[in-house]
């Protein structure tokens, strides 16, 4: 019976969510969370012994705490993640040798003065392209050839470069690359991007 386990619910009424689904008659969806801390989410949905007769409902309590707790986990890692770039003057790039798509963190971003919100955000083909635009040119060479090696035959490379973000005056960057392999091939090329 319900009363067996609705004490334990934290600040939920499901007598309440009930009559809701009747009322309302589609799947309602809660997160809740019981007395000893876990977490779950109750889906409650009305069935019918008639096209529009409801004869009750149907609830479903699926325990979530180990997913909400590796979401707040994966919260708080992205949140250092952006402390250590800002701190550090860092961001991280990744190159899929698949898709020939690119991937930046906010710190690449950052360092680039370019706005995510102007790229896909699922990676973006044109990042390569509007990175070397701001390498001082006889720089922009050797880094192409270097991400290129990189890409063909794995091998790494570790530059220190000069480079203007857009908009703003010449500076000095460390640019690493290293290729990432899957069943023998270069699946990846991934690396760090910092101001010197």
């Amino acid at each position: 019976p319900i009363a067996s386990f609705s004490h334990r619910l934290v600040d939920f009424d499901p007598l309440g969510a009930f009559r809701t689904a009747i009322l309302e008659p589609r799947l309602h969806e809660y997160e809740v969370q019981a007395d000893d801390g876990r977490w779950f989410v109750c889906r409650v949905v009305p069935y019918t012994v008639t096209r529009a007769v409801y004869a009750g409902v149907v609830a479903t309590y699926v325990d979530v705490t180990s997913m909400k707790r590796t979401r707040e986990s994966l919260r708080l890692n992205i949140a250092r993640l952006a402390h250590a770039e800002e701190t550090t003057k860092t961001g991280g790039w990744e190159y899929d040798t698949a898709t020939e798509k690119t991937f930046w963190t906010p710190g690449t971003y950052a360092l680039h003065r370019f706005s995510p919100e102007a790229f896909d955000a699922n990676g973006d083909a044109r990042l390569i392209e509007e990175s070397l635009a701001c390498y001082a040119p006889d720089d922009r060479e050797r880094v192409q050839e270097a991400f290129e090696k990189c890409v063909s035959d794995g091998t790494p490379f570790d530059l220190t470069v000069r480079f203007t973000p857009h908009g703003a005056e010449e500076t000095t960057v460390r640019a690493t690359g290293r290729p990432e392999y899957e069943d023998g091939k270069i699946r990846r090329v991934s690396g760090i991007f910092m101001e010197v």
